[in-house]
């Protein structure tokens, strides 16, 4: 670490705009040249450095406008445009542990010795390790080239499936040995869909979409609370596969994670944002404008209700006049 320059970011957000140019520098970005129309980020990780002296109230978004705020009181903490992605991000952690990825590496030699698989279970497990290894490496250069939710989306559904077929193949061990022998390297080949499944999505992205959905200001306290959970869910999904094991057997808790990789692909779909080649600026205001939007529509049906509140009393007064004028 001792080479490396502190995060521009973070010099930015201390005014160091001169340092912060420097580590640009050195980390191979060019700073962007200041031009009237560029919009201010002071106090917001930017990889790109400005001058001080454009910044004006009017530039910043509306969460910036009231500085004086406590970031971390209670009534920032639960407004949705901080709330929501704390949940989405904490969300998605969640089903990075529940995918069984820890349960599979904690117990893999366990798993191999039991699914009867014909290669050795010691050897079996440095293939997917050296598998895993290698899937790492080259998700590095997906990430950007995809975007964030379609690798998600193929990584839960690679490991959905490979899943199911593990426990595909413990089902039939119960119940028609003789087929199962015939899929001896099943086992080894649902792992290496899994680990490669894993390592393209779940494995990173989690992380990369905490840093880019909470905002900045809450991020430092948010991201360790969701990171403590993350590790928590970690050791309750670990401890609890033997258990799940006696339970339901090995196949349904397979079938389990199945589950639950394909519930991820559903919340994917539906409600993580895509933040692919946007700023942390813009995919701020994407949650503060959703909120605004939600305002505005619930101001304008709770005035359509009391305007037909206002229609009906004023028919009722009516229709109550033209009964007495009649009697």
């Amino acid at each position: 670490m001792i080479p490396l320059p502190e995060s521009p970011a973070w010099l930015l957000s201390k005014d160091r705009t001169k340092d912060a140019d420097e580590a640009l520098k050195w980390l191979h970005h060019q700073p962007r040249s200041v031009t009237g129309t560029i919009r201010l980020e002071m106090q917001r990780p930017s990889i790109f450095t400005v001058d001080p002296e454009l910044i004006t109230t009017e530039s910043l978004p509306p969460s910036d406008k009231t500085p004086d705020e406590d970031p971390y009181s209670l009534k920032e903490l639960l407004r949705r445009p901080v709330l929501v992605p704390f949940v989405l991000s904490f969300t998605l952690l969640i089903f990075q542990q529940v995918s069984g990825i820890d349960s599979i590496i904690f117990y893999t030699v366990t798993i191999f010795k039991a699914s009867g698989s014909s290669i050795n279970e010691h050897l079996a497990t440095i293939i997917v390790g050296l598998v895993q290894l290698l899937a790492n490496f080259f998700s590095l250069f997906l990430i950007d080239r995809s975007g964030r939710r379609p690798l998600l989306l193929a990584s839960g559904a690679l490991m959905c499936l490979s899943m199911m077929a593990m426990g595909t193949h413990f089902y039939l061990q119960v119940h028609s040995p003789e087929i199962s022998k015939l899929l001896g390297l099943l086992p080894i080949v649902s792992m290496i869909v899994f680990m490669i499944g894993f390592s393209v999505g779940y494995c990173s992205i989690p992380f990369l979409l905490m840093g880019e959905l909470i905002p900045v200001k809450q991020r430092s306290l948010l991201s360790s609370v969701a990171g403590s959970l993350n590790l928590g869910t970690m050791f309750v999904v670990i401890k609890t596969y033997p258990l799940i094991e006696d339970w339901v057997g090995a196949y349904g808790a397979f079938w389990l994670y199945a589950a639950l990789c394909l519930a991820s692909c559903f919340f994917v779909l539906f409600l993580v944002p895509e933040t692919k080649g946007k700023s942390l600026d813009e995919i701020e205001e994407y949650f503060e404008e959703k909120n605004r939007l939600r305002k505005v529509k619930n101001a304008m049906v709770s005035k359509e209700a009391e305007i037909a509140d206002t229609n009906i009393d004023s028919v009722d007064k009516q229709h109550y006049a033209s009964t007495t004028n009649a009697a």
